[in-house]
């Protein structure tokens, strides 16, 4: 009789397959890092929904691309969290004016743009009962960097979202 294979192997498999995947993810954001023009940023912060007074979690990735010294064009997708039967998340492209790019010290900017948004809403109180709905919106946004001597920054930031036909959203974003 031959012995079973044990079965902490597939549990030793799956670890090895996250480590590996985890691994991957860091290398290609480190390449992604190491391009100076351009800039990558995960962001968490708080968010607050304007007609229900509603406070709850937000979470954004952005990429950043220089236009000249003063000038940038962002592309970022915005998760707003779980407000009372909402789970709205989208894609926003923005303009941005900002001060002059420094090598360390403190940098000022204010985009504007449009949001591209995915909002999954309860209809009433059955179980299975949701709306997909999307659309458009605009979406305003100022932002303080302090640039450190070295290529890591520490940045505030905080969204206007003003999505057609539905509630305005207020997010802060410390990351």
């Amino acid at each position: 009789m031959m012995p079973s294979q044990p079965t902490f192997s597939l549990h030793h498999h799956r670890i090895f397959m996250r480590i590996h995947h985890s691994v991957l993810a860091l290398l290609a954001l480190s390449l992604s890092l190491s391009i100076q023009a351009q800039d990558l940023s995960g962001m968490a912060g708080a968010l607050k929904v304007s007609s229900t007074n509603e406070r709850t979690f937000v979470a954004a990735i952005s990429y950043t691309q220089p236009v000249g010294s003063y000038n940038a064009v962002s592309l970022s997708y915005i998760n707003e969290g779980h407000p009372e039967d909402h789970h709205r998340d989208g894609m926003a492209g923005q303009f941005w004016l900002r001060t002059k790019k420094v090598d360390q010290g403190l940098m000022l900017g204010a985009g504007v743009g449009r949001y591209f948004f995915f909002d999954t809403a309860r209809t009433d109180d059955g179980l299975h009962n949701f709306d997909n709905d999307h659309g458009w919106g605009s979406i305003v946004s100022l932002q303080a960097r302090w640039q450190f001597d070295n290529r890591w920054y520490a940045q505030a930031q905080i969204n206007r979202i003003k999505p057609d036909g539905k509630d305005n959203t207020t997010r802060r974003l410390p990351i």
